[in-house]
């Protein structure tokens, strides 16, 4: 049985369709091809081969249509990122923090919305730097010079005013050193042993103070920081050795005061007057009886204490307050056992902080002063009780 020319045609369009361009026309021969005419394929080849070639050119168009839309929207895709990048990039700008040490603004903002100009944080950093370098500055000064007068002492023969020439020395380093560190007042403390008249002995601790002072002066040192102050026999060294217990306690020790809080006192050094003993008024007495006794101890290394602890204190600040030509000075003390780990600095900080403290509660500023020794002190007759605390003096004019 034969197949009509009008099946093989259909049969190889539909192979051409089916396979794509250049596809090879397979005629499957079936159990009733045996009779086939040749003619007839050979027809149906050449109807098929046309119509094989326009499906060829119709798919080779599509392809590329579809080639250029994919690449069309390639680029669509792409412009839309860098958009959405872009945009992105903008918010992050607006939103971020910008450093304001080293950013400079494009442009002013109203000053009630913006926050400072960056030009403004840098000089306000500027000036901290500097106050932090001034606060170092202080600190390191006040460490070389209570350092140095811990370590000087000049002493005295009985009655007399000539100067130990070995502590001399290192006096004279501490005025050197005080030119270079303003806002500080060195005081110089002159003392007695406890022999003889207490009056005469406050005179002569007076001019052991001044006669130091005069030396330091005579060197071409300039002394305007220095204080010269005279204690008498009250404040014993507390010292023995080969000497003998009195002759360290005829001497002349330095302490580092707070040089704006003795302005009130300040004496005339070119003519060498200083605070002396004189008349003194009732009010003047009392004080001194009341401060004689009276002391503020301290837990080790602690500056402050409970406010209970102040009413002593705060009562002779208050009675010198109106006590005309008495001041209160607060003198700071420490104690030297090696458990405390305590030193002049400790002492110093608690006479400024009491002094803080009572000034809040309204004693006139100029009324009190501030100093610390420069080594532990026991307490007078009493060397028990604990060394880490502020005792009370008078001073009057």
């Amino acid at each position: 049985m034969g197949i009509s020319r009008g099946a093989i045609a259909l049969c190889a369009a539909t192979a051409v369709v089916g396979f794509g361009a250049g596809a090879a026309i397979v005629l499957w021969e079936g159990e009733d091809t045996a009779g086939r005419d040749q003619a007839a394929v050979a027809a149906a080849t050449a109807a098929v081969t046309p119509v094989a070639a326009e499906v060829t050119n119709a798919i080779s168009d599509l392809d590329a249509q579809v080639q250029a839309a994919l690449r069309q929207l390639e680029e669509v895709q792409e412009q839309a990122a860098q958009t959405a990048a872009a945009q992105q990039a903008e918010v992050a700008a607006r939103n971020a923090t910008a450093d304001l040490l080293t950013v400079t603004p494009q442009r002013a903002e109203p000053a009630s919305t913006a926050p400072a100009e960056p030009t403004d944080i840098a000089a306000m950093s500027q000036i901290f730097e500097a106050a932090q370098a001034r606060q170092q500055n202080n600190q390191r000064c006040y460490d070389d010079l209570t350092s140095l007068a811990q370590q000087t002492r000049i002493y005295f023969p009985s009655g007399g005013l000539s100067a130990d020439e070995n502590g001399l020395s290192l006096a004279r380093l501490m005025a050197k050193l005080s030119n270079q560190c303003p806002g500080f007042e060195i005081q110089i403390e002159g003392h007695s042993d406890a022999s003889g008249n207490p009056v005469t002995n406050q005179r002569l601790s007076q001019e052991r103070a001044e006669a130091v002072m005069n030396r330091l002066a005579a060197s071409g040192l300039d002394m305007s920081a220095f204080t010269a102050v005279g204690f008498g026999d009250k404040k014993p060294s507390g010292l023995d050795g080969p000497q003998g217990a009195a002759f360290y306690d005829r001497r002349v020790e330095f302490s580092i005061i707070d040089n704006t809080r003795q302005a009130s006192l300040s004496t005339n050094l070119s003519a060498g007057s200083g605070l002396r003993a004189g008349p003194r008024s009732a009010c003047v007495r009392d004080l001194e009886q009341l401060a004689a006794s009276a002391r503020v101890f301290y837990a080790s290394r602690a500056v402050t204490v409970a406010l209970d602890e102040m009413r002593m204190a705060q009562q002779i600040a208050q009675r010198a307050a109106t006590c005309d030509g008495a001041y209160l000075r607060l003198v700071g003390h420490f104690s030297d056992a090696v458990g405390d780990r305590e030193t002049p600095r400790e002492a110093r900080m608690r006479a400024l902080v009491l002094r803080s403290s009572l000034l809040a509660s309204g004693v006139p500023e100029e009324k009190i002063l501030v100093g610390a020794p420069s080594h532990s002190i026991a307490v007078p007759g009493q060397p028990g009780l604990p060394r880490s605390r502020v005792d009370f003096q008078i001073i009057s004019d």
